[in-house]
């Protein structure tokens, strides 16, 4: 299996070259990280440097430029580890990069120990091997203040981080939109603009979450890979996976693996469009 998957690795990277020859295009690229272990400390800074070699990493306040002539990056955190925080404060901040930081209210809330591994458990799906890795411990309230202070920008990833494509309309609402105001109000945020959808990928939501979104934030961030290049409203990402080798890193930095993905970007348009009619 591993020598297929390498074998796939470079067919994507060939065929991502030859597009990028034939079809040169900038890129504009969103990307993820979720925990960070105290030994990849150094790796996200590695990959934050490689970023900055192939983008132009922008204050996500600004949103992307569409005609710039350059291929533009946005940093984005989700879940609310502490690691997150201490990487920040290490790096981005030393750095003058932003970030968007997308909390899960509850999560930001746990002080119990217990509470907190049922969490991860049970919410965040972390095997239950991991859950008393310290890379997973959660930021608290003035945590996030220090961030806001900083100029970071605070997002919305739900109340409780359940999937919303297995979920009631009414349930999704209360997540969705009680969420922004909830954490607006712990934060001393005065408006939450950006919603990330919780575990990203195409079949954890659906038309109606995607209306939802779209109704009440004026950005809405997937973890389906690909390129931005017309819409601020409906957003693609890349996951950052600190546990895998830099090369595999690099090569979805790069942008080759969106072709991997081209299904769901179609997908994604359907979705679109059936939301404004449902």
């Amino acid at each position: 299996m591993l020598i297929l998957k390498k074998l796939y690795i470079k067919f994507l990277t060939f065929f991502g070259l030859l597009i990028n020859i034939f079809y040169p295009k900038k890129k504009n690229k969103i990307f993820i990280f979720h925990e960070i272990k105290k030994k990849n400390y150094g790796k996200f800074y590695k990959v934050i440097k490689y970023i900055q070699t192939k983008y132009q990493i922008i204050n996500p306040e600004n949103k992307f430029d569409f005609n710039s002539k350059f291929g533009q990056a946005i940093i984005t955190f989700d879940d609310g580890y502490y690691s997150q925080y201490e990487c920040t404060k290490k790096y981005l901040d030393k750095e003058n990069i932003k970030a968007i930081f997308f909390v899960i209210y509850e999560f930001m809330n746990i002080k119990s120990k217990n509470k907190h591994k049922e969490f991860l458990k049970k919410n965040l799906k972390i095997n239950p091997k991991f859950i008393n890795n310290k890379e997973f411990k959660n930021m608290n309230f003035k945590n996030f203040q220090s961030l806001v202070k900083n100029g970071h920008i605070i997002g919305s990833h739900t109340l409780s981080h359940p999937n919303l494509n297995k979920i009631s309309k009414e349930k999704c609402k209360i997540e969705i939109l009680k969420s922004r105001h909830a954490i607006s109000k712990k934060l001393g945020v005065k408006k939450i603009n950006n919603f990330a959808i919780t575990f990203g990928g195409i079949n954890y939501f659906n038309p109606y979450v995607l209306k939802l979104c779209k109704k009440y934030y004026q950005s809405t961030y997937t973890g389906i890979r690909g390129s931005n290049s017309n819409s601020h409203k409906v957003l693609f990402r890349e996951n950052c996976d600190l546990n895998k080798d830099f090369k595999e890193i690099k090569f979805l930095v790069d942008g080759h693996a969106d072709l991997h993905y081209i299904f769901d970007r179609i997908k994604l348009k359907i979705y679109n469009y059936i939301s404004h009619k449902c």
